[in-house]
């Protein structure tokens, strides 16, 4: 799997692929535009977040967004934030490879869980369990997914839905 840190260039790209790539599973899930055009700007490229431009050979497949943050009083974990890969690239391996370098290995390096949120709409949610991911809470609109995570964890992620 080829990767690289994304930069302020690539924040029309980010943008662009994430519409391209959520916009079926956004459109299912809320029917206010207003709703729809929050969803996108809340996941729109922030250049202070870690984010990489993954790659299919020479070819941009699609970004991967972590961050890590607190479960709860003394506990973190690594947030996959977005993971959108582009139409001719899914199915191909090029999401399972991202998560396993960019999340797994280092959440496990860092001795921490890894979790990450996906709409009900989002057929990904079977990807995220073939790499063991487990539903340990849910909202109106998502799932709330962990990797290595204690007997008894329970996280929602975004209370806003």
């Amino acid at each position: 799997m080829l990767f690289r840190r994304a930069t302020a260039a690539d924040a029309e790209y980010v943008d662009r692929l994430t519409r391209r790539t959520m916009s079926d599973y956004v459109s299912r899930t809320w029917s206010s535009a207003d709703d729809i055009e929050k969803y996108f700007a809340k996941n729109a490229f922030d250049p202070k977040l870690a984010t990489w431009i993954l790659f299919s050979g020479t070819e941009p497949a699609g970004r991967l967004t972590r961050r890590e943050i607190a479960t709860g009083p003394g506990t973190k974990a690594l947030l996959l934030d977005n993971l959108h890969v582009d139409i001719p690239f899914q199915g191909k391996g090029v999401g399972s490879a991202a998560i396993r370098e960019l999340i797994l290995a280092p959440a496990h390096f860092l001795k921490i869980p890894a979790v990450l949120l996906v709409l009900k709409t989002n057929p990904a949610k079977a990807l995220y369990e073939r790499l063991d991911f487990r539903v340990v809470g849910e909202s109106p609109y998502r799932y709330s997914l962990a990797w290595n995570a204690p007997e008894g964890f329970a996280w929602v992620g975004d209370p806003e839905g």
